[in-house]
């Protein structure tokens, strides 16, 4: 009998230790999750942050300007408008190239634009029996012309294939336009013209990419078809 309480005794301390461990852990995983989470302060911050990067481009009102008008010359000349771009920045190129071909805010006639970031079947094609730095490059050899502006999208400003197809573009005789960071990348210098976003901050920076591709929209629909 002294035995079996004995046994039972220890099974239930087993049992009590392990259920405290379970609390312990349970509560530790939570504790760390906690730390991780996004509060209020965090959201508060990201949004001050995107407003002083949106801010900052009214340092860049004339070079918008600028590049808008250069922008409708091309249109009215019979060119055409062409975004390229990795990743966030391909995304942006189609997201661009859209407004203009359908529209931005009022119905007109549709203006001729395109992204290079869209056939997948050449993109994999020039990547697999060229090289993924012609993916851009070998379209805009045979579709681009002096008539046209292109558009190279870059966070970074070092991507091998935005730059090639930028030297492509620039031997083709086409206007070139730079969407990049704050730093002084090799895009921003070998373009006609270049817009930096005022942060090292990729998000904040592909925030302020499409604002600029909002406004340089703005001022073709007003001009051009307004």
């Amino acid at each position: 009998m002294m035995r079996l309480f004995a046994g039972s005794t220890r099974r239930n301390l087993f049992k009590a230790i392990m259920h405290r461990c379970r609390k312990c852990i349970i509560a530790d995983r939570h504790e760390k999750g906690s730390q991780h989470m996004v509060s209020a302060a965090d959201i508060q911050t990201y949004i001050s942050h995107n407003q002083k990067v949106s801010e900052s481009l009214a340092a860049h009102s004339r070079q918008l300007l600028a590049i808008g008008a250069a922008a409708c010359t091309v249109i009215r000349k019979g060119g055409k408008l062409v975004f390229f771009g990795n990743g966030g920045s391909a995304a942006d190129a189609q997201h661009l190239a859209t407004e203009m071909v359908c529209r931005y805010k009022k119905n007109r006639q549709s203006i001729p634009a395109l992204a290079l970031t869209t056939n997948t079947s050449l993109l994999t094609a020039t990547g697999n029996d060229y090289s993924f730095d012609d993916i851009f490059s070998r379209q805009i050899e045979s579709l681009v012309t002096k008539r046209d502006m292109v558009f190279a999208i870059s966070t970074s400003g070092r991507s091998p294939n935005v730059i090639k197809g930028l030297q492509t573009a620039r031997k083709n005789g086409a206007v070139t336009v730079a969407l990049t960071s704050i730093k002084d990348t090799r895009i921003s210098r070998m373009s006609d013209y270049a817009v930096r976003i005022d942060s090292d901050d990729t998000a904040r920076i592909q925030e302020g990419h499409i604002l600029v591709g909002h406004i340089i929209c703005e001022i073709i629909e007003r001009t051009v078809c307004g």
